[in-house]
């Protein structure tokens, strides 16, 4: 289901054999979107707004607040499609690139910069977003990487600004600011993968570390020997009845209490080996 070639370019290689990122596995390109589709969806709806634009100038009726209102809505639609019909061009033209090795992945951005980040210390951060149109909704998500000394990448479709997500990561160094890469071919696939590899390295770590006494940070939220830290809050392992993830947000609940502490998952790095610690059997 992924792009196939021979194999990364040059730039990509380097970078991925500095960060010592072992075999490559697979490429994924962007999305190319229909600009011609794009442009036939906006022409009908574009050229009767045009016809009615035409009628309120012969009829006077423009200099009127309703004439104002509808200007406003046909500007408005114009530039919805402008801007759309640009996305789309920009993706046809787009060079960036997303490769899958063994140990980590190389972001190819827009222009032309290959950022490597290994599972081992990399930071995931991941957001649901719903596309509610006529047909349906479609769930997807916007993921998020931090590493050290590397700019903020997100990964996936556009959703909210991420600076919420990252405000309770501040400790770290990204040079470059935050870097928006295309929206590549079968999130599905490359998201649940990066998901996957990064959980299945940094569990063993966060298992070592907390076996060793150690509190395990996790953004806004943390696991420790005495148990899970909600928001500066302490909630002891023989006091925590459940953990629950439902609508985007993780809630752990107290015995005894009728409100559990709760957290965006968007907020949480590597959410996935917080609640592989914090579910396990003691």
């Amino acid at each position: 289901m992924y792009e196939t070639q021979a194999g990364p370019d040059p730039v990509v290689g380097q970078a991925a054999w500095q960060a010592k990122l072992g075999t490559w596995r697979e490429v994924y390109l962007p999305r190319q979107l229909p600009v011609k589709k794009i442009g036939v969806a906006y022409i009908v709806p574009l050229i009767m707004l045009g016809l009615v634009l035409a009628l309120f100038a012969a009829t006077g009726l423009l200099s009127t607040s309703f004439g104002v209102i509808f200007v406003a809505f046909f500007v408005g639609v114009l530039v919805i499609a402008l801007i759309r019909l640009l996305r789309a061009s920009k993706a046809g033209q787009s060079t960036a690139q997303l490769h899958l090795f063994d140990d980590g992945l190389v972001v190819r951005t827009h222009e032309g910069a290959a950022l490597a980040y290994r599972w081992d210390d990399t930071e995931l951060l991941r957001r649901g977003i719903d596309h509610r149109s006529v047909a349906g909704s479609v769930h997807t998500y916007t993921y998020t990487l931090l590493r050290r000394g590397l700019p903020v990448v997100i990964l996936g479709d556009r959703g909210d600004d991420p600076l919420a997500m990252l405000a309770n990561n501040v400790d770290f160094n990204a040079p470059g600011g935050i870097v928006r890469t295309a929206s590549f071919m079968y999130p599905e696939v490359w998201g649940a993968a990066i998901e996957d590899r990064i959980t299945r390295t940094r569990l063993p770590q966060a298992e070592a570390a907390l076996a060793a006494g150690n509190t395990v940070p996790f953004g806004p939220v943390a696991v420790g020997p005495q148990g899970a830290v909600i928001n500066g809050k302490q909630v002891p392992w023989n006091q925590l009845s459940k953990v629950k993830v439902h609508d985007g947000t993780i809630t752990v609940k107290s015995e005894g209490k009728l409100m559990g502490a709760a957290v965006p998952v968007s907020h949480v790095p590597n959410f996935r080996v917080f609640l592989a610690l914090v579910d396990r059997p003691r």
